[in-house]
C-alpha cells in the first residue's frame, strides 16, 4: 500500500513538472513589450491623457479623490522632498525661538495663473480657509493657531497658542493641502468647494483650460 501511494505521488510530481514546462513554453510565443519612445528630452505639445477616478470638483483643498488633478495646476506653501523633508515651496519659513510664531516669506515673483502676483494676503486667506474646513488642516495646524495675518506683501506671520510640532510638515502636503489661490476666491468659497471653474486660478505648472464633464 505504501509502495502504491509512493508511486502514485512521483507521477503527480511528474506530471505536474510537465504542466509547467508545457506552460512555460508558451510563454515564448508571448509578443515582445512595446519598446519606449522615450528619448529623456522634454516633449512640448501634443495631447496628454490621463484617465483619473470620479472628480467631483477641482478645489485642491476641498477635492478627496485618490489623485486630484487639481494638485497639478495649484502650489503648497512648503513642500516635500523624497526623503519627506520640507523644502521651499511658494514660500520660505523662519521660526521664532520659541516655536509660538512662524513666518512665510513668499518668493519673488510669483503670479497665478492670471497674471496677478501672488501676495501674503493670498497665502494667509488660503492657510485659514484650509484650516478651518478640511480636517487635516484643522489637527495639525488649526486648533494650535491663535491668529494668521499678512505683515506685507511677501510675509505671513502664524502665532501658535502652543506648539504645532506637524505644522511645517502640513503646510507642505499635497492631499487635499493648503493650496494657495487668490484671496477673493477664498473669501467666495470660504466654507464650500470651489465649482466655478473660472475661479479655479492657481500657481502650479499647469494652467486649466476647460473642463469637460
Amino acid at each position: 500500500m505504501k509502495n502504491a501511494n509512493r508511486v502514485s505521488l512521483y507521477g503527480m510530481v511528474i506530471l505536474l513538472c510537465v504542466i509547467l514546462f508545457a506552460v512555460s513554453g508558451c510563454g515564448g510565443n508571448s509578443p515582445a513589450p512595446a519598446k519606449s519612445n522615450a528619448t529623456g528630452k522634454p516633449q512640448y505639445g501634443g495631447t496628454l491623457k490621463v484617465v483619473v477616478g470620479t472628480v467631483s470638483s477641482l478645489d485642491p483643498q476641498m477635492e478627496a479623490a485618490d489623485e486630484p488633478m487639481s494638485r497639478h495646476i495649484f502650489e503648497t506653501p512648503l513642500s516635500l522632498d523624497e526623503n519627506g523633508g520640507v523644502q521651499t515651496g511658494l514660500c520660505t519659513y523662519k521660526y521664532s525661538d520659541d516655536a509660538l510664531t512662524l513666518s512665510l516669506i513668499l518668493r519673488d515673483g510669483v503670479k497665478f495663473h492670471n497674471g496677478s502676483p501672488v501676495k501674503a494676503e493670498d497665502v494667509a486667506a488660503s492657510i485659514s480657509r484650509w484650516a478651518n474646513n478640511v480636517s487635516f488642516g484643522k489637527s495639525y495646524v488649526g486648533k494650535y493657531m491663535d491668529s494668521i495675518s499678512a505683515a506685507d506683501d511677501k510675509t505671513v506671520v502664524i502665532k501658535f497658542k502652543s506648539v504645532a510640532s506637524l505644522a511645517l510638515t502640513s503646510l507642505a502636503y499635497e492631499y487635499m493641502g493648503a493650496y494657495v489661490m487668490p484671496k477673493a476666491v477664498c473669501e467666495e468659497y470660504a466654507s464650500s468647494p470651489v465649482i466655478n471653474t473660472a475661479k479655479i486660478i492657481g500657481t502650479g505648472p499647469y494652467k486649466l483650460s476647460e473642463w469637460k464633464q
